[in-house]
C-alpha cells in the first residue's frame, strides 16, 4: 500500500478581497481604518450589512510606536444591531482579533 500525502489548499486570505493584487497595505488614517473595518465585517458577516459606522479607534499600544488599531464598529444585519471589536495590524492589515461585543434589537 502506498500513502500519498497532499497539501491542503491554504485558506483564502482576507487581503485578496481588496482587488489590489494582495500587496502590503498600511492602516494609518481614519479613512484606512474605515475601509479595512468595512472589508473585514463584510468578510465575516456577509453582504447584508447596513448602517456601518466606526464608533471608536485606539492605537495599540497607547504609548510608544503604534503597532495596531483597536476598532469598535456598529452595523445592522437582519434587523439586529451588532457591535464588534477588531484589532487590525497597522503594517499589513491583518486582523489579529475580532470579538462580538453586543447584539440587540433596536427600539
Amino acid at each position: 500500500m502506498r500513502i500519498v500525502r497532499t497539501r491542503a489548499a491554504a485558506p483564502k486570505s482576507l487581503k485578496s478581497d481588496r482587488g489590489d493584487g494582495g500587496g502590503m497595505v498600511q492602516v494609518s488614517t481614519p479613512e484606512d481604518i474605515d475601509r479595512e473595518s468595512r472589508r473585514v465585517i463584510s468578510s465575516l458577516y456577509g453582504g447584508g450589512v447596513s448602517d456601518f459606522r466606526v464608533n471608536e479607534s485606539f492605537a495599540v499600544p497607547e504609548k510608544g510606536p503604534r503597532e495596531a488599531w483597536d476598532v469598535q464598529v456598529n452595523f445592522m444585519l437582519n434587523g439586529l444591531k451588532y457591535t464588534v471589536d477588531l484589532e487590525i495590524q497597522e503594517k499589513d492589515c491583518q486582523v489579529t482579533n475580532a470579538r462580538l461585543i453586543d447584539t440587540m434589537t433596536p427600539l
